[in-house]
């Protein structure tokens, strides 16, 4: 049985209309879903004591806690992932208060019951820049993800730096370098098959080289084309270019205790709710199939 999540931002999306807190968790229960993505945000609403906010993106430092558990729970779901609230900075000065920053959001991972944060790799600037354009950068990431994970039993916490188009992670060759300079075996990857589709990357490589080090499985599909208005575009599984059979035949040679999450961005308000049902049944075949 495979345990699928989604984020709270594909079932909601970012901004206007949203979706209440609440109505964003039924509706990720009534898809099948059994955990999910905390997409947490410092400008967003927080939860009050009744376990409600009026967008999905919450802001998680000034919520009841206690609240947001019961919330969670009462719709037989898990935080499988949390996703900080706040821009991260891997400049040599900002790497200090972003380091104090992820330990807040671990803290509050733990007490949430959840030990995985999946976090922003932040843009380089550019798209498909060359790896020895990036080595610094990526070494200061590396350093910020050490600090934060743990492979210390009873407070174990993975960092799982989500690769990224024009990211400073963002191809599979950066991914091998992030991995070769962080220390800890639980800072890794949230190994993004989307993005690496748009970039025209075999993601599906590093599943099978590093599934030790991959703590995040983002069930992603892209489109792909010159006609496309953004470099970027994200749809229902099984209606892009992602080759989801790679990644499920990687996956099946290797041992790798991931998560597994299916999001996107690009489908329209109205319609997420049953693209994302339609996606987990999309998955299940694929990872059933024989």
């Amino acid at each position: 049985m495979y345990e699928i999540g989604t984020s709270t931002h594909a079932i909601a999306g970012f901004g206007e209309p949203g979706k209440p807190f609440r109505h964003a968790l039924a509706e990720i229960a009534e898809c099948g879903f059994s955990h999910f993505l905390l997409l947490t945000s410092e400008g967003g609403p927080p939860v009050d004591e009744s376990g409600e906010a009026p967008g999905a993106l919450i802001n998680l430092r000034g919520s009841d806690l206690k609240a947001v558990r019961c919330a969670i729970a009462s719709h037989g779901l898990r935080v499988g992932a949390i996703y900080p609230g706040f821009g991260l900075d891997y400049s040599k000065g900002g790497m200090t208060s972003t380091i104090e920053g992820l330990k807040v959001y671990r803290d509050l991972a733990w007490e949430l019951g959840c030990h995985v944060m999946v976090h922003s790799v932040s843009s380089f600037g550019k798209a498909r820049a060359p790896l020895e354009e990036k080595k610094d950068a990526i070494e200061r990431v590396a350093e910020v993800m050490d600090a934060v994970a743990s492979d210390e039993p009873g407070a174990v916490f993975k960092m799982a730096v989500d690769i990224h188009y024009s990211g400073i992670v963002e191809t599979v060759a950066d991914s091998e370098y992030l991995l070769l300079c962080a220390k800890e075996r639980n800072a890794g990857l949230c190994l993004n098959m989307g993005h690496a589709t748009t970039l025209g990357e075999e993601g599906w490589t590093l599943l099978e080289r590093f599934p030790e080090r991959i703590h995040v499985l983002a069930w992603k599909d892209h489109l792909v084309g010159p006609d496309l208005e953004r470099p970027v575009v994200s749809c229902e599984l099984g209606k892009g270019k992602t080759p989801f059979r790679k990644y499920v035949d990687a996956y099946r040679r290797v041992s790798c205790n991931a998560l597994h999450l299916i999001t996107f961005e690009d489908v329209a308000f109205e319609e997420k709710k049953e693209a994302l049902r339609r996606s987990r049944e999309y998955l299940l075949r694929l990872l059933e199939s024989q």
